[in-house]
């Protein structure tokens, strides 16, 4: 699509030239794009996203029918029972995260605490949801 790496350095000159490297391929590659297929990527990264909610929850509601309900509050549990609990188990997951994505700074806070040196927290920073794979990281 575009090969050399000069062509990026034209292309985003705004960027310190001391940062573009390979990892900022999928940037400079959304750049060129026409806006139907630029919507499609978005597209496709928005179906990826829900599809890693999806199965996290999934595998939560499994969890806690299997290895707790089934094991200790209902071992003669029938399917149907199991699948009711699992729903309520994904709901209540659901709304568990919603609710804690609303207080981020309170997990950052307890996370950063446990980093010993100004760089763990820099790359905690950057590894865990600040952007790690959009951003890339100066030295």
């Amino acid at each position: 699509m575009f090969s050399p790496t000069l062509r990026i350095y034209e292309n985003l000159s705004h960027v310190n030239a001391d940062i573009i490297k390979n990892d900022l391929a999928f940037s400079a590659m959304l750049t060129f794009l026409p806006a139907g297929l630029l919507g499609l990527v978005i597209a496709a990264l928005i179906a990826a996203l829900m599809s890693t909610i999806s199965t996290h929850l999934n595998w939560g509601s499994s969890y806690v029918v299997h290895d707790f309900y089934k094991r200790f509050v209902n071992p003669a549990a029938d399917e149907s029972t199991q699948v009711w609990v699992g729903r309520m188990t994904t709901v209540v997951l659901m709304v568990l995260a919603a609710v804690l994505a609303l207080y981020p700074v309170n997990a950052l806070r307890l996370s950063i605490c446990s980093c010993k040196s100004e760089r763990e927290r820099v790359y905690f920073l950057y590894f865990v949801g600040f952007g790690g794979e959009l951003m890339p990281l100066r030295k």
